[in-house]
């Protein structure tokens, strides 16, 4: 009973697949004919387009070709007249002219209608360029720039070569899937004709043969497929480990780059501070002193013009007034003590002070300084602070 079952089986699946046959053929058919059919309509568009190309090439053709007829015309009308060697420059020039004014808008026609200043302008924007680009290499080269921006592009090259990696990593996942799953389809198969081996036709015994001598092969893909998923796993480990290091490596010098300009501008900044304390010395007690000194002896001079212009006029009247504002006797009583004071209640007055202090200091005339109490202990307490800051100075700078 069982073998007449499978005899019928047997018999159902022949007629079915003769019955399939025909229907193949059919679409088969259809699928040719609808084929054709495109094709044909793709030609026809083909066509279309190459009759617009070349309808196209004809029309620039003819536009060349005139205007080339036309610069041939010019030339051919001078040269049937008696022509000097002399003459063939202008003949070029003019040719050239005519061109120009045929086709408007070119770079040299650009250049001309450029003014002077444009022109020195553009210069100077260019030498400028140049310059700031040659002193920002000179500045990275100095403080070591360059080679944080090289590795920069190398951590780039390597973020990309790890695409790739990991990309090739996924094609192999998926050759490696689809050799297990040809090899497991191959195998599955052998195990249903095994499972019903003693009913075998001549068909079946030869799909077996090929699967088994398949299966050796797909066995070999299958172990070349795992050795490339191997590699290039191993590929991106190696990859990511260089590109995390390189990372690392960027940011320690990234930080080494910013201590040194961080210290760089600290000591920039004491260098400021210190023009600054310098020019405001300079400027309180020698600058102002000086221009201070010279409008006076210039309004003195003026004074003294005007009373001997006057005096002229009147000797009389202004003789008892020059006499005292130009003493000729040497009897006039020079102080020697001078009171030393330097508080006030505003900046113009400790300003007057100071100068007067400084003039009192520099006079060969005093030889004895006066100090209130106050005065005395405030301005001992200010010299401790500055030498205490000064010597701190020292001390930090050659440390």
């Amino acid at each position: 009973m069982e073998q007449e079952r499978k005899r019928l089986e047997q018999e159902r699946e022949v007629d079915r697949r003769r019955e399939e046959k025909p229907a193949k053929e059919e679409s088969e058919s259809n699928k040719t004919d609808n084929d054709n059919e495109a094709n044909q309509h793709t030609d026809d568009k083909l066509a279309k387009v190459n009759e617009k190309l070349e309808s196209n090439f004809s029309k620039t053709e003819s536009e060349e070709e005139e205007l080339k007829l036309k610069a041939e015309n010019k030339i051919i009308a001078t040269s049937k007249d008696s022509v000097d060697e002399s003459d063939i420059p202008n003949l070029a020039k003019e040719i050239n002219e005519t061109i120009q004014k045929e086709i408007a808008g070119l770079p040299s026609q650009k250049a001309k209608n450029q003014s002077k200043l444009a022109k020195n302008l553009t210069k100077y924007l260019d030498s400028a360029h140049d310059t700031i680009l040659t002193a920002t290499r000179a500045l990275n080269d100095v403080t070591g720039y360059s080679a944080i921006e090289k590795l920069k592009k190398s951590i780039e090259t390597q973020e990309d070569d790890l695409k790739k990696a990991k990309e090739k990593v996924k094609q192999c996942k998926i050759a490696y899937g689809e050799a297990i799953q040809r090899r497991s389809h191959s195998q599955r198969e052998v195990n249903e004709l095994l499972t019903r081996k003693h009913n075998w036709s001549s068909n079946d015994l030869e799909r077996f043969t090929e699967l088994y001598r398949n299966d050796h092969e797909n066995e070999i893909h299958e172990q070349e497929a795992e050795k490339k998923l191997d590699e290039a796993e191993s590929k991106v480990d190696g990859v990511q480990l260089k590109l995390t290091q390189s990372i690392l490596t960027r940011y320690h010098e990234e930080q080494i780059w910013s201590d040194k300009i961080r210290r760089s501008s600290t000591w920039g900044t004491w260098v400021l501070m210190g023009l600054n304390v310098l020019l405001f010395v300079v400027a309180t007690f020698i600058v102002e002193p000086w221009k201070r000194s010279k409008l006076v002896s210039a309004f003195e001079d003026k004074v003294k013009q005007v009373l001997v212009g006057i005096s002229q006029e009147n000797e009389q009247i202004l003789d008892p007034i020059i006499e005292k504002l130009e003493p000729t006797d040497g009897q006039v009583p020079i102080k020697t003590s001078f009171d030393f004071k330097f508080v006030t209640n505003t900046w113009h007055g400790l300003k007057a002070a100071l100068v007067r202090n400084y003039e009192a200091l520099m006079s060969p005339e005093i030889t004895n300084l006066e100090f209130d109490k106050f005065e005395f202990e405030l301005f001992t307490m200010t010299v401790a602070i500055v030498a205490f800051s000064m010597g701190s100075l020292l001390v930090s700078l050659f440390k």
